[in-house]
């Protein structure tokens, strides 16, 4: 009976449920504790597909030019689509969320992969990048870089503007490859095998409205986030739109979009 009430409300989890006259546990109260336990949410677990997808490439580079001994993580991928088919298969109203404990260690292999893929991958085309760019008359140059803010723009405009947060997370990942790509394409020569860091970094610090920068300091840090150590980068900063928004690094400010993008990328000059 339990199981036939439960088909028969289909998508309205959250609501509470009455079996044989007694009041059951909200649905989105067992959604939530579940979550709790296992260590991540139904949905991250449900958005491995969106998670698959390749990281976007430069327009005039293919494929073909990324290094060959990259994983696509077409493994993982599979496995962790096989278990989570298999949890739906299998679902039971008395454990509807079993899946989530079934298939994380596939999960946790997946995420591991896809993270190091797209690392590999943007590593391969800032080399790549560099030298189309150097390739470039001034003029073709100056469109190039234009064109690279342009479309870190649209995705941050995109990510303000959904509600789906795993669709968002993705739109700020390909926003901070725009910085990093462009960042990359302003440091001379002798920098350009510089390593930079991924990660969504916790010491930078947004003003709003643009303050008078420190003294010395190179920027105001969050408490309890490790200062870094960055330089000015070397070569001309684009025109930036005003904005509340601005970040101060060593007296090199960023407003609008491209300071957010920044803070998302981490950049480590120098």
């Amino acid at each position: 009976m339990a199981e036939m009430e439960r088909e028969s409300d289909t998508g309205e989890r959250g609501a509470v449920k009455r079996v044989l006259g007694r009041q059951q546990e909200p649905e989105k109260a067992r959604l939530n504790s579940a979550e709790r336990r296992h260590g991540l949410t139904w949905t991250e677990l449900h958005a491995y597909k969106d998670r698959m997808l390749f990281p976007i490439l430069p327009t005039m580079m293919g494929v073909e030019e990324l290094p060959k001994d990259i994983c696509l993580c077409d493994n993982v991928f599979r496995s962790l689509d096989r278990c989570i088919d298999k949890g739906i298969e299998t679902e039971k109203a008395d454990t509807p969320y079993a899946r989530m404990q079934i298939c994380k260690p596939h999960w946790i292999r997946f995420i591991k992969c896809v993270k190091r893929r797209d690392e590999l991958v943007l590593r391969g085309v800032k080399r790549w990048e560099r030298t189309y760019y150097g390739s470039l008359d001034e003029p073709s140059q100056k469109e190039y870089m234009e064109d690279i803010d342009t479309k870190m723009r649209y995705f941050l405009y995109a990510a303000s503007h959904t509600k789906d947060a795993q669709k968002k997370k993705r739109l700020e990942m390909n926003a901070q490859h725009c910085a990093i790509r462009q960042s990359n394409l302003l440091k001379s020569p002798d920098d350009a095998e510089a390593r930079f860091s991924s990660e969504t970094p916790r010491n930078f610090a947004l003003y709003a409205p643009a303050p008078t920068p420190p003294s010395e300091f190179p920027l105001k840090c969050l408490p309890g986030s490790p200062a870094l150590q960055l330089q000015r980068p070397r070569g001309a900063i684009p025109d930036l739109p005003r904005s509340n928004l601005c970040l101060w690094v060593h007296g090199v400010t960023a407003q609008g979009p491209t300071a957010i993008a920044w803070a998302l990328a981490g950049l480590r000059w120098g």
